[in-house]
């Protein structure tokens, strides 16, 4: 808000009063001793009623413009009280959207630490996360190799001390491979003269000719291959058996 500069109102108002001041000083040396002004006046109480009637309307001037300097000076302290007021009330708006600025900045801060903080803890969380499957998974290798060496050394072991027909060690399976071709010869050969071609595939035939490589063909062995073909193919094995019993009573 703007207001009228006092100070050169005053200085406008004390050059007035100085000049009045100063007529009213001269004004009867004026009067009574230069002859510019013609008044026909020469004794006391005529000079003194004629200054006063000149004069009294400069006093009086003078007393207006006193009264107006007063009135003036409590103007402008009215006005200074407003300036330091609105001063005060700019000041403090100031400083409350200043405290607002620093306070949105400080939650600011904050609600960054928060952030910030919530992922350092969820990277913690998926390393962590990431560490233990990492470790099952070297875990779970470190059982598997160790199950599989130990029992690759179970096997080795077995297969050193296997025996059959005065065979032993590794050189068995061999002797087993040619023994499972034999098998399967003779049952191929079952099947043929049989006329059984078309009536079994030769994957169920391997079946039937490994079950009985394993178990065996006897009063014993033979119901336990017949549980472990499916019920449409028992037949082909009792057919398989019964020829190779009958081919062993022969001999």
């Amino acid at each position: 808000m703007q207001y009228p500069d006092s100070k050169k109102l005053l200085k406008h108002g004390i050059i007035i009063l100085g000049c009045t001041t100063l007529i009213l000083f001269f004004a009867p040396l004026a009067i009574t001793k230069w002859n510019w002004v013609p008044l026909d006046v020469s004794k006391p109480n005529e000079i003194g009623d004629t200054l006063g009637g000149i004069l009294g309307p400069l006093v009086g001037l003078i007393a207006v413009i006193l009264t107006f300097l007063a009135f003036w000076a409590q103007y402008d302290a009215n006005i200074q009280q407003r300036i330091q007021f609105d001063t005060s009330l700019d000041n403090e708006k100031a400083d409350r959207v200043a405290e607002e600025i620093k306070a949105a900045e400080e939650l600011n801060r904050k609600n960054r630490e928060i952030e910030e903080q919530q992922e350092q803890f969820q990277q913690t969380q998926v390393f962590q996360h990431n560490q233990i499957i990492l470790q099952d998974k070297r875990s779970r290798i470190n059982i598997f190799e160790t199950r599989f060496y130990t029992m690759l050394a179970i096997h080795r072991d077995n297969a050193n001390e296997i025996e059959a027909n005065n065979i032993k060690g590794r050189k068995v399976f061999i002797h087993m491979l040619d023994e499972l071709k034999l098998i399967f010869n003779i049952f191929n050969s079952i099947m043929t003269d049989e006329g059984l071609e078309n009536e079994i595939s030769e994957e169920e035939l391997y079946n039937i000719v490994y079950l009985s490589f394993f178990f065996g063909i006897g009063e014993k062995s033979s119901p336990m291959v017949k549980d472990l073909v499916s019920s449409e193919h028992t037949k082909y094995v009792d057919i398989f058996h019964s020829k190779i019993n009958n081919r062993k009573n022969q001999v």
